[in-house]
């Protein structure tokens, strides 16, 4: 049987973006119709619960001076990194969140004790550069996943990254 883990944790909520087009109401819909339908109880199932990421791995995609604008950004009070991505207090804490749990999601589909897996995590993370927010995005979640994968596994050599999204 293929297993499927499901990565989410509540503080994904905690990347508070009001009614900027990005927001918590994504996440929140996806949560309450994987409940409806049980799937979370599913044998099939892996519930994946996350641990924030070191700042290494962050370092392994992202320029020190832009990490610590996007934590100083926060630990102010928020607001905007660039003219389309915004940042609460808890935003730096989360991110952090979300880029260990997709890690720890690709090590479990590595080890084999997962097939693939689903992160619903905020802030979302394909768009961002090195030095730079972009696309609602602060850390560059699969990339930093896939240099992390790449250096720890010595079977990991390529990742194959697939954007498939509304844009």
């Amino acid at each position: 049987m293929i297993k499927t883990g499901i990565l989410y944790h509540e503080d994904y909520l905690k990347h508070d973006t009001g009614d900027h087009v990005e927001n918590k109401k994504r996440l929140i819909a996806t949560v309450d119709l994987l409940n409806e339908y049980s799937v979370f109880e599913h044998p099939n199932i892996v519930k994946i619960s996350p641990n924030p990421a070191p700042i290494e791995e962050i370092q392994r995609v992202h320029k020190e001076f832009y990490i610590e604008k996007v934590k100083e950004k926060c630990l102010s009070g928020g607001g905007w990194l660039d003219a389309d991505t915004l940042v609460s207090p808890d935003s730096y804490n989360v991110a952090l969140l979300a880029v260990g749990g997709a890690i720890q999601a690709g090590e479990m589909v590595i080890k084999g004790e997962i097939d693939n897996a689903f992160c619903l995590i905020r802030p979302p993370g394909h768009h961002a550069g090195p030095g730079t927010a972009r696309g609602f995005c602060l850390f560059n979640n699969i990339a930093i996943v896939a240099r992390s994968l790449i250096a720890r596994f010595e079977e990991v050599n390529k990742v194959l990254i697939f954007d498939h999204d509304a844009h």
